[in-house]
Parts: structure tokens; sequence; C-alpha cells
């Protein structure tokens, strides 16, 4: 009698995670068994072998050559989303027919429930991510809430939102809420928000739609002195960028006058008083700047010497009031 041929045995299609492990030794074949013990033995052992590929291999070999352990969601208690949910309540709206003294009192109200919350555990924070991630359609004031509660609360744990919020479009969040978060990881995770932000604000023409630049810049600021990072060389460079837009340049001159005078800012400052391209009000910033941050005798040298080369009359009637401000 012909023998009858030996089909091949089956072996299970591998999931994408365990094509990331094919570097493991290959799962070795064993010839038919030829009794009837055996063949129990090596199909129990078949079966262990590949429900352990299954798992990915769990347990065995060199644990150095798995992939990095996934991270496991933050646990969110019942505490924590019930918390989320008073404060719902309480941004409920009211009549628009109230009362002024209602409408006080439920702003009011509003105000110190959110601060309590901003002071409250770090376990809020998931709770009220996720709110913001369920309620993609509520109110700005409400999702912007939310947000503040998670980014004082864990402001490792919402940083990675606040950055994508600021810098990316993600056809959910509206302008006011992507304002709201440059702000937010400006004042709890200041050091990374000066980095990230900078080359933004140095752009003049950014390829995405990005927050309101003034606003960015103003935030900008105030992390940077948080963390006692100077700024002069780069509002310098904003200033006398002619491409960037005037309100941008205007927080720029204007808050060069409130540094303490460097030679990048007197330069710039000047640059910008003799530009005959600037709109007016720029140059007066310029001017006023340069009058509060300077001594009073370089101040004086300075504005003395753009007065004697001026042809606008209104402006030459500022400078001749400023000097005779500066200099006795």
């Amino acid at each position: 009698m012909a023998a009858q041929p030996v089909s091949a045995p089956k072996i299970p299609m591998m999931t994408p995670s365990e094509a990331q492990n094919s570097h493991r030794k290959p799962l070795r074949l064993h010839s038919r068994p030829t009794s009837r013990a055996t063949s129990h033995t090596g199909g129990a052992v078949s079966i262990i072998v590949l429900v352990l590929v299954a798992l990915g291999g769990a347990g065995c070999g060199d644990s150095s050559s798995a992939g990095p352990p996934a991270q496991v969601p933050a646990k969110i208690s019942d505490a924590a989303r019930a918390s989320i949910e008073g404060l719902r309540l309480t941004f409920a709206p009211i009549s628009p027919i109230a009362t002024s003294d209602k409408q006080y009192e439920w702003r009011t109200k509003k105000r110190d429930h959110l601060l309590e919350l901003e002071r409250g555990s770090p376990s809020l924070a998931p709770a009220a991510l996720e709110s913001f991630e369920a309620d993609a359609a509520s109110s700005d004031e409400w999702r912007t809430a939310l947000l503040s509660v998670a980014a004082h609360t864990d402001p490792e744990l919402t940083r990675p939102l606040l950055e994508r919020l600021s810098l990316q479009y993600d056809a959910k969040s509206t302008l006011g809420v992507r304002t709201e978060a440059s702000r937010l990881l400006c004042e709890t995770s200041p050091a990374v928000a000066v980095g990230l932000f900078e080359p933004t604000l140095l752009e003049v023409r950014p390829s995405v739609t990005l927050p309101p630049k003034e606003l960015m810049l103003r935030h900008w600021i105030a992390a940077a002195r948080s963390v006692r990072r100077p700024i002069d060389e780069t509002l310098a460079r904003i200033a006398v960028d002619i491409a960037q837009t005037a309100d941008v340049r205007y927080v720029a001159v204007d808050e060069l006058g409130a540094e303490r005078a460097s030679r990048a800012s007197r330069k710039a400052l000047e640059t910008v008083l003799v530009e005959t391209s600037s709109d007016g009000l720029l140059r007066r910033k310029a001017a006023q700047a340069v009058h509060k941050s300077l001594p009073r005798a370089d101040a004086c040298t300075v504005l003395t010497g753009v007065l004697e080369r001026e042809s606008d009359p209104s402006f030459i009637y500022f400078l001749d009031d400023l000097v005779r401000k500066t200099c006795p």
C-alpha cells in the first residue's frame, strides 16, 4: 500500500506585535510522533509553545530585547470624576435674563470653584483631560477651564497636549482654546515653553495656523522672565524685522523698554527710530523705550541725534518734547 503524504502542520498567522519579535529564534517544527503517548506529549508541548508565541514571548528569553513597555493610562478615581462633574454644574449657563447681581454671583462662583480645583490633587488631571476630549463641541470657556485644572494639578501629564494644541491644528479645538493652551504651557512649564515657542515667534510666515503671535509673544516673555532667561536678543530681532506684523513689533519694542539696556536692545531701538518705513506709533514707542531703558546721558545722545536729522513735523514735535523732559 502506498504511503499517505503527511500534510505540513499549520502555523498561525502572526499579529503586528508578534511580527515585531521576528528576530527571535524560529519555532522548531518536530517530526510526526511515532507513538500515541509521544503524540499526546508533543501536541501539548506544541500548544504551550504556540501560546507563548501568541503572547509575544512574555517572560521568555532576554528581556532587554523586548520593546518598551506599553504606557498604562492614568487611573481615574470616582472622586475625581465627581469633582469635575461638580465644576460642570457650576459652569452651567444661567438664564440670559437673570439680573446683574445673579450674573455677578454666578461668575464669582465659577472663578472660585475653578481656583479651588486648580489647587487640588494631581488625581484631578486625568479626569479633567477625559472630559476635555469627550466635550470637544462644548464652549471655549468650559474646555479651557478643564485644561486649566489639568495643567495646574499635573503639569507633566498635561504638557504634551498643551504643546500640540499650541502648535498644531487638530480640527477640533478653536483658536480660543489653543490660545489658552499656549498661555497655560508658559505658566505651568515655562522652561519648556520658552524653547518651544522662540523659533515660531522669530518665523515671519508660519506654515500652520497658530494662536495670535502677539499673545504668544506676551506669554513667552512672561515665561522667560520667570525662569530668568535673557530675552533682549530675541526681542531685538523681532523689533527690527519689518516683515513682522505691527502688533508683534509693538510688543517687542515696549518690552525692550522694560528690559535693562543692552547692546542688542539699544541698537534695535536706534534702528526703529530712524526707520522711515515704520509707522509713527512704532517710532514713538521706540523713543519712549530709549527714554526708559537707557541711562539719561545715553538717552539724550540718541534722542538728540535723531531729532537733529528728523524731517517729519509731527515726530519732531514729539521728540522735542521728550528731549526737554529727558535732558536738563
